[in-house]
């Protein structure tokens, strides 16, 4: 698979609220924060998201799945999600 252009990355950002566009190393990445109650909800909320992240290869449609997680309860009370 071909690396996605710059320019098909910012237009496909708007798809994905949340997430922003990070310049690493000349690299655009897909990028955003969460802050979780504890340690252990943190792992719950990774493993959670790897079981999503194993089967998809387009990072915009992994944003996307990812926020349609209900990972609501694992999240800190000023996160925003």
């Amino acid at each position: 698979m071909s690396p996605m252009t710059e320019q098909a990355a910012h237009e496909l950002i708007s798809k994905v609220p949340e997430w922003n566009l990070v310049n690493e190393g000349s690299r655009l990445k897909l990028s955003r924060s969460w802050k979780v109650k504890t340690f252990f909800k943190g792992l719950e909320f990774f493993q959670a998201i790897a079981y999503v992240a194993e089967a998809e290869e387009n990072d915009f449609i992994l944003a996307s799945k990812i926020d349609r997680l209900r990972v609501q309860h694992l999240l800190g009370r000023n996160a925003t999600y």
